[in-house]
């Protein structure tokens, strides 16, 4: 498949962006919501939005190239058949890309989507572990 990001990878419609909210697993992360669905096809498939009401055209527009890059950068660790959807919550243009990628990474590992066994970036201590020794 390579590193490309084709047309026939985005969900354009209305209807699509609607079942994937409504049917999908919901990841919440600081900045977006991400809503994963299982398709019959093998396809891995992405669509985002992102509210007028965060941040510039210019920055909406960066935030969006942003996730694009890290879903075709990461596409191939991804679970085939799952339609994703970002649902932008605050303005993370200020991010730099690979800040961006760590955290789309943590969420699609927390919601299993990865293929193959990746550990999550945060620790797994639990609070019992934390407690200091007398």
């Amino acid at each position: 498949m390579g590193l490309s990001f084709s047309r026939n990878q985005r969900i354009f419609s209305e209807s699509e962006f609607q079942h994937v909210i409504r049917k999908g697993k919901r990841l919440f992360s600081k900045y977006f919501i991400l809503c994963a669905k299982l398709t019959s096809t093998k396809k891995r498939r992405l669509g985002i939005s992102i509210s007028k009401k965060i941040g510039r055209a210019a920055a909406r527009n960066r935030m969006k190239r942003l996730l694009r890059e890290a879903f075709r950068l990461h596409q191939e660790e991804i679970k085939e058949g799952h339609d994703l959807l970002f649902l932008v919550k605050e303005d993370f243009s200020h991010l730099k890309r690979q800040e961006l990628d760590s955290m789309v990474l943590n969420l699609l590992r927390m919601g299993k989507l990865l293929k193959g066994h990746f550990p999550p970036f945060f620790s797994t201590r639990t609070h019992e572990d934390a407690k200091p020794s007398p």
